[in-house]
């Protein structure tokens, strides 16, 4: 639920789990720059638009880019593990 200048609005959204922010950037930056540039028309836009994410949220976090990416490191093997079995994010029917 999320409450809005008209009231409360209800999100779906699907795979929400309870966990640390390093475990949706690692999502993030696996998709962005490991699975979208091989389904991408230019492979680069992916990685680059993975790079100002996790540049901007290491900014807002008050963080350096090595620390978001140290505190990353420890959940990718999970986050990998689970887009490798979630084929319908991958329209290219890899997984």
């Amino acid at each position: 639920m999320i409450m809005t200048a008209e009231g409360p609005k209800l999100v779906d959204w699907t795979f929400a789990m309870r966990a640390p922010a390093a475990v949706d950037l690692g999502f993030l930056h696996v998709i962005l720059s490991e699975l979208a540039p091989e389904i991408a028309d230019n492979p680069e836009r992916p990685r680059a638009t993975n790079a100002a994410a996790q540049s901007e949220y290491a900014r807002l976090a008050g963080m350096s880019l090595a620390e978001l990416t140290a505190a990353m490191q420890p959940y990718l093997p999970i986050v990998r593990t689970s887009l490798s079995s979630a084929t319908w994010c991958l329209p290219c029917g890899r997984g």
